[in-house]
């Protein structure tokens, strides 16, 4: 795998850990008042970058690794993707050439960041509503977040759908061009 391909994987998995995170303190927040506040208060320590930063960049991964294989275990369950033809579609798009491989990867990367996204945004949902709830000033400004995120976490499942076809699709073509050859 290519240095930047690698960057975009770790990345992007991050991202989406990191939102699964907030998304977990929101909810959270939702049940203990002084979560954020207690929060910022440790953040004053001088320890606080030395000791949390590292471990939270590694959890927010973590998270986004858990959240990008259980929206593709999801997928698979549904049979809106077939395990075995992801297998396939690697191995044709590996052998037709670093070109082809490296579009290929990326199709792949964008749909399992797009997969993570929906446990991101169903999350944001969650946490938002539990919040509306709870927070009567913010009602119909969280109540509109949590529809928000419930809409976009459709759209990134759509979306996510859409790119593991068309890296199939080219996987396919890749093989009936070696095919041709």
């Amino acid at each position: 795998m290519e240095f930047p391909q690698a960057l975009q994987g770790f990345s992007g998995a991050t991202a989406i850990g990191g939102l699964v995170l907030v998304d977990l303190m929101l909810i959270g927040n939702a049940f203990a008042d002084n979560l954020f506040p207690t929060i910022g208060d440790y953040s004053k320590e001088p320890t606080w970058a030395i000791v949390v930063a590292v471990p939270l960049v590694s959890l927010a991964y973590l998270l986004g690794v858990l959240s990008i294989g259980a929206s593709e275990l999801i997928l698979t369950s549904f049979r809106l993707l077939n395990k075995k033809v992801l297998v396939d579609d690697m191995i044709d798009a590996s052998s037709a050439g670093e070109y082809v491989a490296g579009r290929f990867q990326q199709l792949r990367q964008e749909a399992e960041i797009l997969g993570g996204g929906v446990i991101a945004f169903g999350l944001l949902g969650l946490g938002a509503a539990l919040s509306g709830w709870k927070v009567e000033g913010w009602r119909r400004f969280l109540t509109t977040v949590a529809v928000a995120a419930v809409v976009f976490g459709i759209c990134s499942a759509f979306l996510c759908i859409y790119r593991y076809r068309m890296a199939h699709d080219q996987a396919v073509a890749a093989k009936a061009d070696q095919q041709r050859t």
